[in-house]
């Protein structure tokens, strides 16, 4: 026996009833979007914008600090950043290259090199900051939060 596929849709829709059906939404409701949720709202707003001030004013502040200072739990604390879809980013200082630049690099590290016979024993990094042969410098601990 042969079915039409609308008859195949009717039996799988009585078969497996998850709910409403969109066009019966939208008899009811005039619209197929949701409800309104109704209870208690996820947080506070007036909370969610301290935490977000205590991380304006302190960019390297943590999650656990931040909760103990805003007496709050630091899952709480943790979606503030998470829902506005702000993500933890990493500064990377560069430069910006003209033509020329790369010549006048050389020059100024062949200048260099006769100059000094042991310059690489000269050379002192401090502040956590590692300089790369390509030129970029690499700051550790350098975290902000970046809003979308």
């Amino acid at each position: 026996m042969e079915r039409s596929p609308r008859a195949v849709m009717n039996i799988i829709n009585e078969t497996f009833r998850v709910g409403r059906t969109p066009i019966a939404l939208a008899t009811v409701q005039n619209t197929v979007n949701d409800l309104p949720r109704s209870g208690r709202p996820r947080s506070n707003e007036e909370k969610s914008l301290d935490v977000w001030l205590s991380f304006t004013e302190n960019p390297h502040n943590s999650v656990l600090r931040a909760a103990q200072e805003q007496d709050i739990s630091k899952s709480s604390v943790h979606n503030v950043p998470k829902r506005a879809k702000s993500h933890p980013f990493k500064v990377k200082l560069v430069c910006a290259l003209n033509e020329d630049d790369s010549d006048r690099r050389v020059e100024f590290s062949e200048d260099m090199m006769a100059l000094i016979l042991d310059f690489p024993s000269n050379i002192a990094f401090s502040d956590e900051a590692t300089f790369q042969l390509d030129g970029t410098l690499n700051r550790q601990n350098c975290r902000y939060l970046l809003g979308r």
